[in-house]
């Protein structure tokens, strides 16, 4: 009966804040126009209803950071370990990540045994893993996904990226996402 109720408390809160999701992003990553100079981008077609991305505040959501080549929130991993962008596809419930070169401006596979998503809340702990979507025969890969609403949830209030490769685990703090 325990087990039961840590899931239903969960499901409510991941029920609770994807009510809470705002910005319902349309765009294909291959779309986002990129810049990356003086720290402005261009979100080409995205759609953000009545609101544009100028340089207001979003609160904990700040437009003003660095793009990645194919769209996404540029981050670095803890201890200079890389970099890596991630996105989010609201309209399909999809969350993607794209490891980076050291220069940021392309895709860089690594061979990776694991990548996933860590959301907490409380003393709870949910963990959604990844699948490569570009591995090749020695499962070197650059592009990862997930299609599930509850990751897409977490990234609204915040959760952390881990990879996992031959060399140790990469960590990234992925701020909260709300807009």
């Amino acid at each position: 009966m325990k087990k039961f109720n840590n899931i239903g408390l969960w499901m409510a809160f991941v029920f609770a804040v994807s009510g809470m999701i705002g910005c319902d992003n349309t765009t294909k990553p291959n779309d986002k126009k990129t810049s990356q100079t003086s720290g402005d981008h261009d979100h080409g077609d995205h759609d953000h209803g009545d609101h544009d991305h100028g340089d207001h505040d979003h609160g904990d959501h700040d437009h003003s950071h660095e793009m990645g080549p194919k769209g996404g929130h540029v981050v670095k991993f803890d201890d200079d370990k890389g970099w890596a962008a991630w996105d989010h596809k609201d309209n399909e419930d999809k969350v993607i990540v794209y490891l980076l070169s050291a220069d940021k401006k392309q895709l860089e596979g690594r061979k990776v045994t694991r990548a996933y998503f860590v959301a907490k809340s409380g003393d709870q702990q949910k963990e959604f893993d990844l699948t490569a979507t570009d591995a090749n025969a020695e499962g070197v890969a650059a592009t990862f996904e997930r299609v599930d609403k509850a990751l897409l949830a977490a990234t609204h209030i915040g959760t952390e990226l881990i990879v996992e490769t031959a060399d140790g685990k990469l960590h990234v703090a992925i701020e909260a996402h709300n807009h």
